[in-house]
């Protein structure tokens, strides 16, 4: 699976380095190469990074930093990161919740929530919303449970249980953005290492909703 994916951004540094060499190439034509091969090269460079970190996860070597911390002050941050991104494509962002307490490794949920907010701004419409919420888990009272809701595409419903595979790519969205196809699989591998769990229901043409659930702090 690591080599196939490996094989698009190689080839596309390959062929930009064959047109670099051409002498009528112009100077402006150049310029969109070089461009080309430094995206593709961050590409790679996220590829790698991510298939590492599910290496780690997925072979039991990551030793969690676990500390009790509060839930909506984390998730405020990461609406923090995002905010400009959203920004760009005027998508409304906002969260409430209950002010609830977990033991957990804080970069790793901070990883987990950014990719999930990344990705509700990412396969959204323009003008769209994400909107997050903390609250307690109704099937299980000493979970956390937080929701990220998009008003996006949404996903075919016989390619929501596959999501959460290494490289899977739905269909609907394939060609709508660029990811390393690794982002909900390492969420996923997170979330299960703290004793969570994730999931997400979505319908065509309405949106996303995905969920998180993590033990509260004692």
């Amino acid at each position: 699976e690591m080599v196939h994916e490996l094989r698009t951004p190689l080839a596309a540094l390959r062929t930009s380095i064959a047109l670099l060499k051409r002498p009528e190439v112009d100077d402006s034509r150049r310029v969109e190469i070089i461009d080309t091969m430094s995206s593709e090269t961050e590409r790679l460079i996220s590829l790698t990074t991510d298939y590492l970190d599910l290496a780690r996860l997925e072979s039991g070597r990551v030793r969690l930093q676990v500390a009790q911390f509060p839930l909506l002050p984390l998730v405020d941050e990461c609406f923090a990161v995002v905010k400009s991104e959203a920004a760009e494509r005027n998508i409304t962002l906002a969260y409430d919740g209950l002010d609830l307490a977990i033991s957990a490794d804080r970069p790793m949920i901070k990883q987990v929530l950014l990719n999930l907010l990344t990705n509700a701004i990412k396969y959204n419409r323009p003008g769209g919303r994400v909107d997050s919420i903390v609250t307690l888990n109704p099937d299980d009272i000493d979970c956390a449970l937080i929701v990220v809701a998009d008003t996006g595409h949404g996903v075919a419903r016989e390619n929501q249980a596959l999501l959460f595979q290494r490289f899977f790519r739905a269909a609907d969205t394939a060609g709508f953005t660029h990811g390393t196809g690794l982002g909900l699989a390492i969420a996923r591998r997170i979330v299960e290492a703290h004793g969570g769990a994730i999931w997400m229901d979505s319908e065509l043409g309405t949106g996303s909703r995905f969920y998180v659930t993590l033990p509260l702090a004692p």
